[in-house]
């Protein structure tokens, strides 16, 4: 999932903000350890604020982190098939 991520992000920012877009969002070749270094602010900020409200949530009812977690993808997907478009520019 990651090669795809960086492909389309190469193909959705503009050369000269790249850079920046990489560091609040992330994608420093580190995402399979669960958050280290070059994960970006984003990322490091929603991964905090999931395991604060993890035990909370679980604790509530066992069952909606789950539920949560569905929903999530199902509303991801959706966006990504209906509004992520192949790109027809190739950039040097």
């Amino acid at each position: 999932l990651n090669p795809s991520f960086q492909a389309m992000f190469a193909d959705m920012v503009p050369r000269e903000k790249r850079g920046r877009m990489i560091a609040a969002v992330g994608g420093g070749g580190v995402w399979f350890m669960g958050g280290a270094w070059g994960t970006g602010v984003i990322a490091m900020l929603s991964m905090t604020a999931g395991s604060l409200l993890s035990g909370y949530v679980y604790r509530y009812n066992n069952s909606l982190p789950w539920m949560l977690l569905s929903v999530s993808v199902v509303i991801l997907g959706v966006l990504f098939i209906t509004q992520i478009k192949e790109s027809d520019k190739v950039e040097d």
